[in-house]
C-alpha cells in the first residue's frame, strides 16, 4: 500500500485503474479495507500477496460487473472468474464515492454467483 503525494492522511491505499464501465475509472483499496477483509473471510486471513493480487486484477481485468442490488445508485460487483478458489470467482463490491468515477473496495470474496444487473461482459482467460 502507498501514501500518496500531497496525502496529509495517515492512511494507505493503492489506486487500482479500471476501464470495464465508464461509471467508475479509478478504485482505491484502503489498507484498512484490506485489514476488515482479512478478518472477516476466512480465505483471507493469511493475507498472501497472491490474494491481494487477484482483488486488484479483479478490478482492472473483471469478467463480468453488476449493480449492487443493494446500493442501485452507487454500488457495483466487480466478478472474475479468472480467479478461482473451490469453483467459486473473485467478487470485490465497489462503491462509488462522490459525483465522479472514483471508487473504494467495501470487501472481497469467492462467490459462485452475483445477482443484479450485469452491465459488462468481459472474457474469460481459462476458458
Amino acid at each position: 500500500m502507498t501514501h500518496p503525494e500531497n496525502d496529509d492522511t495517515d492512511t494507505a491505499y493503492r489506486i487500482i485503474e479500471t476501464t470495464a464501465i465508464d461509471q467508475v475509472t479509478h478504485v482505491r483499496l484502503y489498507e484498512e479495507t484490506w485489514s476488515h477483509i482479512a478478518a472477516q473471510h476466512p480465505e483471507f486471513s493469511n493475507r498472501l500477496p497472491s490474494l491481494e493480487h487477484a482483488v486488484i486484477d479483479t478490478i482492472r481485468n473483471p469478467t463480468e460487473v453488476y449493480r449492487s442490488r443493494t446500493d442501485t445508485v452507487s454500488g457495483y460487483v466487480f466478478r472474475s472468474s479468472n480467479n478461482l478458489k473451490a469453483n467459486r470467482a473473485m467478487a470485490v463490491p465497489i462503491r462509488v464515492v462522490g459525483e465522479g468515477t472514483s471508487a473504494r473496495v467495501t470487501t472481497a470474496m469467492f462467490r459462485g454467483e452475483v445477482k443484479g444487473e450485469l452491465l459488462y461482459e468481459g472474457t474469460d482467460e481459462q476458458g
